[in-house]
């Protein structure tokens, strides 16, 4: 029997243009993977909490692993992946982290430097941005340093009465924080939303449903001040091959250039995104438009929170997103099967988010 139109969708992309010219395939981009954690006694016994371990290395990044040309981004990630895993935490537990920077000693300057100075781009450590949690060692400390080839046991301690939402975490040591982040350092922090903050059973119902919510991270590389930061730090990590078409900057989703993000979503329901933006230099307007309207139809987003805090007297109905330079946005959406691209305001789609109809996901479901 031959498939569906819509079926074959699934398999096979839209073509586009690559950079050489020629027809190239667009990737597709899924959400991070999560994070894993264990639940272990601590060490005196008293209590379960939970351990993980993440590492900081230098990776050569695919950003569209279907193209022909073969773009790469070599540059520093979490655990082997652009953008890092989304850690998931819950109010009222302990984490300890055991985090790991695995960059080579590359110390660039000589006598003394300035707090504010760049310098010593390998040296790290790790910020919970937005987290309401204790500054002090050995919990979210953003003067401490992490040198090269060392180690360190982190603890977070989530208050009870923490809040529910969307977060991230990035390196901070003052003098190696642009080069690191500018170059996509970074991760989602979702803490879990409880029934106690309030927050209506539907939201929290796509939560706990498997195909319920999607993280969407938005990177902007700007490479006019990468390359001045790499000039004045004497980096030898951050690099672009495959991607000189791109004279001033680009845009990452979910890692990849211009992808395709379908797996997790449907058509015709409410669901959950979770939008994440970082930026070393500027703002970003988005909205989501079908393919083959001018402005956004059949698709209602209605915003939710900004920066991991629930708006007053929401949702309330939007039709563009205004992000900042570091900023989290989440939506609950609801669109008719179809695909709708990721547009900025000059009009340049940075991905296209695909809504299959439940029959097609019933299907592919079987079928697998």
């Amino acid at each position: 029997m031959m498939p569906r139109r819509q079926d074959l969708f699934l398999f096979f992309l839209f073509l586009i243009p690559s950079l050489s010219g020629e027809q190239e395939q667009r990737p597709v981009a899924n959400c991070p993977p999560d994070f894993k954690w264990a639940r272990v006694w601590d060490q005196n016994r008293q209590q379960i909490v939970f351990f993980g371990e993440l590492s900081l290395d230098v990776s050569v990044w695919e950003v569209s692993p279907s193209s022909s040309s073969s773009p790469t981004l070599t540059t520093r990630v979490y655990n082997d992946i652009l953008p890092g895993p989304t850690i998931h935490m819950k109010r009222g537990e302990t984490y300890y982290l055991l985090f790991h920077n695995q960059l080579l000693d590359t110390t660039t300057t000589s006598g003394e430097t300035r707090f504010n100075q760049l310098h010593n781009p390998n040296h790290t450590n790790i910020h919970l941005h937005g987290l309401h949690i204790s500054p002090l060692p050995p919990g979210d400390y953003p003067f401490l340093e992490i040198e090269p080839s060392s180690s360190y046991l982190y603890r977070y301690d989530v208050p009870h009465d923490h809040m529910g939402g969307t977060f991230f975490y990035h390196p901070h040591y003052h003098g190696s924080t642009s080069i690191q982040i500018g170059g996509g350092t970074m991760g989602v922090i979702i803490v879990e939303d409880e029934e106690q903050d309030g927050v209506p059973s539907e939201i929290l119902e796509m939560e706990r449903k498997e195909k319920g919510e999607t993280v969407v991270v938005i990177q902007h590389f700007d490479l006019w001040e990468m390359n001045s930061i790499v000039s004045l730090i004497q980096d030898d990590v951050f690099s672009l091959s495959g991607l000189e078409a791109f004279q001033n900057s680009f845009h990452l989703v979910n890692g990849r250039l211009n992808p395709h993000i379908y797996p997790d979503l449907e058509g015709n329901i409410w669901q959950r995104i979770r939008f994440v933006y970082v930026s070393p230099t500027e703002n970003m307007v988005v909205e989501l438009v079908k393919e083959g309207e001018e402005r956004g139809g059949e698709c209602e987003m209605r915003l939710l929170s900004k920066d991991g805090v629930y708006i007053p007297n929401g949702p309330r109905k939007v039709t563009k997103l205004f992000f900042t330079l570091a900023s989290r946005v989440d939506v609950v959406v609801f669109c008719s099967p179809g695909s709708y691209n990721l547009q900025l305001s000059n009009k340049q789609t940075i991905a296209t988010l695909h809504f299959s109809s439940s029959s097609s996901s019933s299907s592919s479901s079987s079928s697998s």
